[in-house]
């Protein structure tokens, strides 16, 4: 079932310009069975349901709200990606193999995003702009050489 196409998830940029009907999310009701239940609705965890299914799990996905209420749908529709601490403190804190697989992870979570936007043909005027990542101060700067520029 669709949702009038006027329903709003939530006051954001999303709910203002979205190209499709917001599909139904009835609340569950009796008991359920799944292999896996995601809890939350956001990127991550409809990221994560999307990637089970297609794997042939069965899955039930849970949030408060509706998908993209939150933070999720409340974003200026940016993709950023990166960690907040450089690689040296990731491989520090997570060693070396979970360190560099972080840091890969992060690294191409644009790809996934636009690879996905392609294959479920999602209508969202989706662009590939460069990107800017601003030093604002000399350590800062330091650190930015130091990952991009491998100095």
């Amino acid at each position: 079932m669709i949702r009038n196409e006027r329903t709003v998830i939530a006051d954001s940029l999303w709910s203002a310009t979205a190209n499709c009907p917001i599909p139904e999310d009835p609340p569950l009701q009796g008991a359920q069975r799944a292999d896996v239940a995601v809890i939350g609705a956001g990127y991550t965890g409809l990221s994560a349901a999307l990637h089970l299914v297609e794997g042939g799990a069965d899955v039930v996905l849970i949030d408060a709200q509706h998908p993209g209420w939150g933070a999720s749908g409340r974003n200026g529709g940016q993709i950023n990606v990166g960690l907040k601490d450089g690689p040296s403190e990731i491989l520090a804190k997570f060693g070396a193999d979970w360190g560099a697989r972080m840091i890969r992870m992060a690294g191409e979570a644009g790809d996934l995003v636009f690879e996905l936007i392609e294959k479920h043909g999602i209508d969202c005027a989706a662009t590939r702009p460069d990107w800017l990542r601003a030093a604002h101060t000399p350590k800062t700067l330091r650190r930015h050489c130091q990952v991009v520029c491998g100095f």
